[in-house]
């Protein structure tokens, strides 16, 4: 071949090259389009999915929410049902201290040994309270306990139930305070009377035993 002919060879394969290499750049860009275009619109879905599924979850927090608020609304209206109904049925049934005696035997005998011993008897300042107090009072004396004059209620409000207190006294000690606190109480729960617990207290005087009533447990079982 001659020069020429090489001239116009090269000259030609140079052209094609330039012409592949625009196909290609060509390509490139269109194809490139295409793949932005579809990534464009797998984000745009994507996007919404985010959108759909934020939306769901503030949703569902709403509800529950609501849920929440609901419930915490029906437990306070039960509560005060459960109060009104509790008042109801402690203006029903009344704590009382029954004096039973036949042949020269009496139920409060079990109290007589400890006959001379001091009784202070405080109650919450609720009616029933100040009524169970009065019978109880009542078979304490028969009993030869010394009660202390009635103050009227407390200014503070006793625990549900009767307790009966006695002075504190160190370990392995005994006090005739603490055992007719002891006797105490196991007469009024031989009398049926509810919540009764004993407590000892080192601000309580020597032979000096101390009756806290409290309003009247729960008297559900007993209007059954």
């Amino acid at each position: 071949m001659s020069v020429e002919d090489w001239q116009h060879f090269f000259e030609f394969w140079g052209i094609a090259l330039l012409f592949l290499t625009f196909v290609s750049g060509t390509g490139v860009l269109l194809t490139g389009r295409k793949v932005n275009q579809q990534q464009a619109e797998r984000l745009r879905g994507f996007e919404l999915q985010i959108t759909d599924a934020r939306t769901a979850l503030a949703t569902q927090q709403q509800r529950a929410a609501t849920a929440e608020r609901d419930l915490v609304a029906l437990r306070l209206t039960l509560e005060s049902e459960r109060a009104k109904t509790l008042q109801l049925q402690r203006a029903a049934v009344q704590r009382i201290i029954r004096v039973v005696g036949h042949g020269g035997w009496n139920n409060y005998d079990v109290l007589k040994p400890y006959a001379g011993m001091t009784a202070i008897v405080v109650y919450s300042d609720h009616r029933e309270p100040a009524l169970f107090s009065g019978s109880m009072r009542a078979a304490m004396e028969n009993a030869g306990w010394v009660l202390q004059p009635d103050k009227g209620p407390a200014k503070e409000e006793f625990p549900d139930g009767v307790q009966v207190g006695a002075q504190a006294v160190a370990a392995g000690l005994t006090s005739s305070s603490g055992a007719a606190a002891t006797v105490l109480a196991h007469f009024f729960i031989s009398c049926g009377i509810g919540g009764v617990q004993e407590f000892r207290d080192s601000t309580i005087a020597p032979n000096t035993v101390v009756v806290r009533i409290g309003q009247m447990p729960d008297p559900s079982p007993l209007l059954k």
